[in-house]
């Protein structure tokens, strides 16, 4: 499933943001965590976690720039072990 493929509605996917945005801040990783496992289903779509990270990945320049190498690095490290290539399409939508 490409992230094109995940819809929602935009308040959904904003909340989720602003909740990441709350994770990173407190340095809360297993919130982070749950944010991951429940944004498929809150955006009503299958749990592909690799699509979910580039959409991640594509909000990077809305959080504060003091936590933006902090979201990143969260990111990668989520996306490492995923299906091939999901660590590079992460690398490409947040130009880091």
């Amino acid at each position: 499933m490409a992230a094109a493929d995940i819809s929602g509605d935009d308040d959904v996917w904003t909340s989720i943001v602003c909740d990441w945005e709350m994770a990173l801040t407190d340095g809360d990783m297993e919130f982070w965590a749950s944010i991951l496992d429940e944004a498929g289903p809150k955006l009503g779509c299958a749990a592909d976690r690799g699509a979910l990270l580039v959409m991640f990945a594509k909000e990077i320049w809305r959080l504060p720039q003091q936590i933006r190498q902090n979201a990143f690095t969260t990111i990668v490290k989520s996306a490492e072990g995923l299906e091939e290539g999901t660590v590079q399409r992460v690398l490409e939508e947040a130009k880091m």
